[in-house]
This record gives C-alpha cells, sequence and structure tokens, in this order.
C-alpha cells in the first residue's frame, strides 16, 4: 500500500465533520452509478476544459485501487498534465478497498482521517489560489454505495465534506435504474447533485432518457462520445486518446457543463452571502430580543453533520465547522445528517405520508408506544398519548393528572349551564418546583412560578405552588449538597455515584427532606390551594438554569405526596391496585433529561421513583423530527372512560403520531438501546471508574473546573455539562456572566473548530450528542481550561 495520508493525530486537528466549500475555488465530487463507468474520463475532460480556459486545476483520488500503471492518477498526469494531482492511499489489489484493505494486511483508515485530509488538501488549493480562480475534483471509488477501506459507503464517507456530486450515469444495460438510485441516495444524503454526466450510447440510447427525467430535478446532463476502442500500439492509443479530449473538452456541451458548475458555485456563493440579511428582514427568531439582532449577529448555515454546524461568516473565504453546543436546543442525539434516520423517514414518507390517527393504527404508532413501555420499565405506565411537542405533551399529561384527581376526590360540581366548569375545577394548581419550567405554551406556562419567561404573558396566571430544594454540584472537588435559600452544605460527598446511591445517604436526611416538603404543602393547602398533580423535572432542570436537584430530595418529595393523601382529598380512596396512582397523580417532564441524555433510559431510575405520567420529546428523534409521547398508567386512562364523548380525551391535533416520526423515534429508540448494550460508552464510564452515574465529560476535568476561582459549581452527567460562574450583580436568566466566556468559545479560532452555544444566565452549558466523539470533547475541554486559566 502506498499512503500519504496524514496520521491521526494530525488530522483530529482538522474537525471531524467539516465540509469545503470556498469563495475562489470551485471543489466538485466525482461520483460513479457503478464502477467502470468512465468516472476518470469525465474528470480529465473537466479538467482540460478549465485547463483551456487557463484556470489552475487539481485532482484528488482519496482511495485508489489496483496496479500502478492502472492507476486513475496516472491518467490524469497523461492526459491533463497541467492538473496538480494526488492519491491519498493506493491498495494494489483491484477490487474493492474493503478488500484490498484486508489483502493487503492493513489496518483500515478511518472514515474521519481520509475527510480530513481531503479537506485539508482542498483547504491548501485554495489558499495557494488566493484571490484567483481554482477548479478542483475529488473521485471517489467504485460505486455511489461501493464500500470504502472501513467498509462504510462512499456516500457515507464524503457527506461530512458535503461536496456538489458530479454523477456518472452508466449509459449500459440496466444503467438508468443503476443511476437513478445512484442520485437518489445522494440527494437522501444531503449532496446537492448539479450534474449528470454520461457517455452517449446509440443502442441503449440511457442519455435521452436521463435529459427528460433529470430536468424535473433541475439537474443539467451532459452527454459526449465514449473514447475510441484502444489501438495495439501504446503510442498510437496515446495520440488517439489527446485528440479525443481535445475534441470534447473543446464541445459545446462539456463548455455549457462548466459554465453551468460556474453558475452554480455563484449562486451558492450568493446564497450564502445574501442569506443573513434576507433572514433580518423575514424571521422573527424565537427566544430572542430583535433590537438586538442584526444581520452581522446571525448565524449563516450551510448544512450540518454530525455535532457540527457549516457556518459562512461574510469576513470568511469559505465555510467553517461550528460544534452545536446546545445539541440545538438539547435534540440531538444521534448526529445531525444521520444517513440511517433520513433513509428511515423517507421510506416512512413513502409508504404513509401522513395518516389520520382517529380510531384508526399504523405500524410506527404501535411499535414506538410498545417499546417506549419496554425501555422505561415502569409497572405503572401501559398507554401512550401522542403530540408534537414537549410543551403540549406536558399539558397533555395535566389534563389527565387533573381528571384522574378531579374523579378520585369528586371535586367536579354539578354544571348548571351548557357553559359551567365548576369552580372547584378552575381553581386547581400543581405541586411543582421553583425553577421549573415546562414550555412556552400559555397552559404550561401557567404551572411554573412567575419569572422572566412568562411575565411578559398577559395571560399568565400561576396556577399551583412551587417548592424549594437542594441542589447538587462539584465544589473545588467534592460534590456538595446545597440548601440554595441558606447556603449551607448539607452533605458532602467523594463521588457523583455516592450522591445518586439513595439506598445509602443518611436517612435522616430524607426524613428531614419529607418534613420540610409536607409543612409546606400543608401550608399551602392552608392557604386555600388546591393541587391535582406534582408536577416535577427530574434530576435536571433545565430551562430554568442547569439546577441539579438533589435526587434524594425528589424521591422524598414523591414519597411523602404519596404517603399523604388524605391531604389533598376529603374523600380520599387510593386505587385498589399497587400501580395507582395515591395522593396526586405524580408527572415528570423528562421531555430534557430523559432517554438517555443523563446516561440512562430514563431519568426516573436516577431517582428510583415511578411516576404515574411520564412527558418524553427531544432525544425521542434523534434529534431529527418533532415528536413528543406522554406516557399514563391504565389509572389515569380509566379516569376517562364513560359512555359520554364528551368525557374522553378531546386533545389532538392535525399530524398526531405522524408515521415519519414515529418510525424515525423507533429507529433512534433502537440505535440508543444497541449503543447501550454494545458498550458505546464504556470509555466514558472508565473516564468515572466505571461508576453508574457517569458523564461523558472527564472526571478530572470537571474537577479541576471545579476548583476555579471563577466557578461557583459544576455539574456534569450523560452528555451535559453545567458551569455555574460567580456573579456578584445578579444570578439566573437575567444575569450576563457568561457573556465573555461565550465570546471566547465561539470567537476561538484553533485550526480545529468553534463552538456555537446558548446560555443560561450566570450558567454555562454544553450538551454533546450521545455520538459525539472522545477527541471532540477533549478539544473542547481544552478550550474551557485555557479560559478560566487565563481571563
Amino acid at each position: 500500500m502506498t499512503a500519504t495520508i496524514a496520521t491521526a493525530k494530525t488530522a483530529a486537528k482538522v474537525s471531524a465533520a467539516a465540509a469545503f466549500f470556498a469563495k475562489t475555488s470551485r471543489a466538485f465530487q466525482v461520483h460513479g452509478a457503478n464502477t467502470e463507468v468512465g468516472k476518470t474520463i469525465f474528470s480529465t475532460v473537466l479538467l482540460a476544459r478549465n485547463n483551456g480556459d487557463r484556470i489552475p486545476t487539481h485532482y484528488i483520488k482519496p482511495v485508489s485501487t489496483g496496479p500502478a500503471a492502472e492507476e486513475d492518477l496516472r491518467h490524469i498526469k497523461q492526459y491533463s498534465p497541467k492538473t496538480a494531482s494526488e492519491c491519498l492511499v493506493q491498495y494494489k489489489d483491484p477490487v474493492s478497498p474493503h478488500l484490498a484493505v484486508m489483502r493487503d494486511f492493513q489496518t483500515p483508515l478511518a472514515d474521519s482521517d481520509i475527510v480530513a485530509e481531503v479537506r485539508r488538501s482542498l483547504t491548501a488549493i485554495s489558499s495557494q489560489a488566493g484571490t484567483q480562480n481554482s477548479f478542483a475534483l475529488v473521485e471517489s471509488a467504485g460505486g455511489v454505495l461501493s464500500p470504502g477501506p472501513s467498509g462504510s459507503l462512499q456516500a457515507d464517507i464524503y457527506r461530512p465534506l458535503r461536496l456538489p456530486a458530479l454523477l456518472v450515469g452508466d449509459a449500459k444495460l440496466g444503467g438508468i435504474s443503476a443511476t437513478i438510485s445512484a442520485y437518489e441516495s445522494l440527494f437522501l444524503r444531503g449532496f446537492d447533485v448539479p450534474l449528470l454526466l454520461t457517455f452517449k450510447e446509440d443502442r441503449y440510447r440511457n442519455f435521452e432518457f436521463f435529459q427528460d427525467f433529470f430536468a424535473k430535478k433541475n439537474v443539467e446532463v451532459a452527454a459526449i462520445p465514449a473514447p475510441p476502442p484502444p489501438l495495439p500500439s501504446l503510442e498510437e492509443d496515446v495520440f488517439q486518446m489527446q485528440d479525443y479530449y481535445s475534441e470534447v473538452s473543446n464541445s459545446d456541451v462539456i463548455k455549457q457543463a462548466n459554465d453551468y458548475l460556474t453558475d452554480f458555485h455563484k449562486r451558492r456563493l450568493s446564497d450564502l452571502q445574501s442569506i443573513k440579511k434576507r433572514a433580518s428582514e423575514t424571521i422573527w427568531y424565537p427566544f430572542s430580543q430583535h433590537s438586538l439582532i442584526n444581520q452581522s449577529t446571525i448565524i449563516a448555515i450551510d448544512s450540518a453533520y454530525g455535532d457540527f454546524f457549516q457556518s459562512f461568516e461574510d469576513n470568511s473565504s469559505s465555510l467553517e465547522p461550528l460544534f452545536d453546543a446546545s445539541a440545538s436546543w438539547w435534540t440531538q442525539g444521534l448526529g445531525h445528517g444521520n444517513p440511517d434516520l433520513a433513509l428511515t423517514s423517507a421510506n416512512a414518507a413513502g409508504r404513509y405520508g401522513h395518516v389520520i390517527l382517529a380510531n384508526t393504527i399504523h405500524e410506527p404508532a404501535l411499535k414506538l408506544a410498545e417499546k417506549l413501555l419496554a425501555l422505561t420499565a415502569n409497572p405503572r405506565l401501559s398507554r401512550v398519548f401522542y403530540s408534537d411537542n414537549g410543551s403540549t405533551g406536558v399539558e397533555v399529561g395535566i389534563k389527565m393528572a387533573f381528571k384522574a384527581a378531579c374523579a378520585r376526590y369528586n371535586w367536579a360540581e354539578p354544571e348548571t349551564d351548557s357553559n359551567s366548569t365548576g369552580s372547584a375545577l378552575r381553581d386547581i394548581g400543581v405541586l411543582g418546583l421553583k425553577r421549573s419550567y415546562h414550555g412556552d405554551t400559555i397552559g404550561t406556562m401557567d404551572c411554573c412560578e412567575p419569572s422572566v419567561y412568562n411575565k411578559q404573558v398577559n395571560w399568565y396566571r400561576e396556577r399551583g405552588a412551587w417548592l424549594e430544594y437542594p441542589v447538587v454540584k462539584q465544589v473545588k472537588g467534592r460534590w456538595v449538597v446545597e440548601n440554595l435559600e441558606t447556603g449551607d452544605i448539607v452533605e458532602e460527598f467523594n463521588t457523583l455515584q455516592d450522591v445518586f446511591s439513595l439506598d445509602k445517604r443518611d436517612r435522616k436526611t430524607f426524613e428531614s427532606y419529607k418534613t420540610t416538603v409536607l409543612e409546606a404543602i400543608k401550608k399551602h393547602l392552608d392557604a386555600g390551594k388546591k393541587f391535582g398533580a406534582l408536577l416535577i423535572e427530574p434530576v435536571l432542570l433545565g430551562a430554568g438554569g442547569m439546577m441539579a436537584v438533589d435526587p434524594l430530595f425528589q424521591n422524598a418529595l414523591v414519597t411523602a405526596v404519596r404517603e399523604n393523601a388524605a391531604l389533598f382529598g376529603a374523600q380520599e380512596t387510593n386505587g385498589s391496585n399497587e400501580n395507582d396512582w395515591q395522593g396526586l397523580p405524580v408527572i415528570f417532564d423528562e421531555v430534557f433529561t430523559g432517554l438517555f441524555r443523563l446516561g440512562h433510559a430514563t431519568a426516573a431510575s436516577l431517582i428510583q421513583v415511578h411516576p404515574d405520567i411520564t412527558v418524553n420529546a427531544k432525544l425521542l428523534t434523534g434529534g431529527l423530527l418533532p415528536l413528543c409521547t406522554t406516557m399514563a398508567s391504565n389509572n389515569i386512562f380509566e379516569a376517562f372512560l364513560s359512555a359520554e364523548k364528551v368525557d374522553g380525551l378531546l386533545h389532538g391535533h392535525s399530524y398526531t403520531a405522524h408515521p415519519v416520526g414515529c418510525a424515525v423515534a423507533a429507529a433512534s429508540l433502537d440505535t440508543f438501546q444497541e449503543m447501550s448494550d454494545n458498550g458505546a460508552w464504556n470509555s466514558y464510564k472508565a473516564a468515572w471508574d466505571g461508576e453508574k452515574t457517569w458523564s461523558m465529560w472527564e472526571k478530572a476535568f470537571v474537577a479541576q473546573v471545579s476548583h476555579s476561582g471563577k466557578v461557583d459549581g459544576v455539574f456534569s452527567l450523560g452528555s451535559v455539562l453545567a458551569i455555574t460562574l460567580k456573579d456578584d450583580i445578579s444570578t439566573g436568566y437575567a444575569s450576563n456572566a457568561t457573556e465573555d466566556f461565550k465570546s471566547y468559545l465561539e470567537a476561538t479560532d484553533t485550526g480545529s473548530f468553534s463552538l456555537h452555544i446558548r446560555g443560561l444566565g450566570n450558567v454555562i452549558y454544553i450538551m454533546t450528542s450521545q455520538s459525539t466523539e472522545p477527541r471532540t470533547i477533549g478539544h473542547i475541554q481544552s478550550l474551557i481550561l485555557d479560559y478560566l486559566k487565563t481571563n
């Protein structure tokens, strides 16, 4: 094997998912509908055309197989001598790269190393050209779905680069099907395919079908004569091929195709340069103050792959990778542009589109419901209700809980007319936690205490009571439980695992929590409050500031509610089944914390409680589509049963249980479970000394951060890292303490990548996906430590 590829260490300096686009460098990737379709011939033609226009040309063959005399690089050097060419890896055996690797007794190159080296070469080409235009082709090996050295498919290997694809069609019998399949494989993976190249073959005349078919796809088609048959004399054959390339590269067809590629590049550049201005005039951004938004503050995203956005700045000459540090508002779990999820969604879209779920059922909805119930392993849960987002899903859970509570405690008053709902029903609220937040719809806003999130909503009415709680954080290397009201340390621990080992925690602390909870509840009841549900975010309160609640406190809270049912209803009668709700229906909002975000299938398992209602969203579809589920116990479900239709849960939306979302969610859960079963996170667990409670952020790093004089405390669990900075002026969402920190991480240019961050007041949080590579996390850790040391 001949290889010029960089070492893994060098490649690691470049983003593992960095697309390439440069203002002055037209770069394309040549893909084949099959092997032996003429990729190198078409590459030579296009390179010769640009050489004729006196444009510097470059040819990159990342992986090649076969003897040196037959290699594509030799052909390019022979017939396009002005082209700078390179082959990164050459294997001797003329077979598929995955076989050639084995027969050469080599260790397969990592896909990310191949991609990083190609991007390095393209970046060097662009830098050398400066303001001068250049033209570069990257030619794949075999067909679009042929395997590379690692066994990964070509289309998947090169997807991070997202170079516009020049697809070489198959002119032979059966080539129409192969070519269209290749096109759809590229299209489904997010590639742009501006041009189809093919030979004019007079018998099968595939090119004529291609011209009609691809015109509807906005794909230009260029058909040229095939090369003449080889001559016996090598010298004569070379002259013959030189004449062929001279004639074809100067033909009107190729001139028009090359002009089309130039125009395509210019249109793409124009779109990237104008998108921010157009957005500033058109888009109403969420969670944003528009007086602070202008063209310069908007980030133009060309595409996304893995953990990275591919962003374009006005003062930049190329796309730059930007780590998605908020996991796109906590949704990403399996990476942007995941090909398996994309194919799953396409299959479901093709099979169903969308179908109504009123008195119907489709396989994706049923399959997902069964998977969720099995994954949560909660004996109380038996029913799954579908909605489209976490806020709506929580509202559904509240409707469920309130109906059940009203039915058990006979709170529904006799109605005097058809519009009356009874004052008792109107006065019901939730019991929750301070600084909690469950979404932006008005119903869920009413379930939270007054805050910056709901103060501008005129319809907001606080409906409930909210309890204070102790928090968990690491301070100067020690895990502590702190009383937020007094600042006193309740307990100290050596490890995070000790905090979550509830059976080993001090029983006095548990009883003290219960007593405090019951006193607060009685105080609110005495003041006239009435509760229909206990609603909490288990373990970690997200939008409220990434507050990690002592799991023992939340366990004690649920226990106190369930053990003191008589507090909540004068005619209290607990259900006869051990899985029936007691006291109040317990709702766990796991929209953010559930489905492996914190390293476990459910956040409820970390506080050792089975809720009566659980809400899941965000990671549910791996980060691809909006979908939410509200799971409930049979006891809750039965509260809606009667002979009257109006007694049912009259809630739904047009796209309830969208088949595409359900299919993608089922596939995502399968992937998460497979990752868990196959030890995908074992390296992270090992870094936490094999603790059951672990994080993707290194244990030593978290401890080091906790020692910084700028840091009030740090918490890390699963893929979440939350750093609370000291702020003597203000805390919470209104704080600006993280602005310098954010600016540093967003602006730092180390030749690798910077970060896109969403802050929460004096809390800066970074969230990886569940598939982020350790070296990516390591780089971010280094950036954080550098800031804390130097600022």
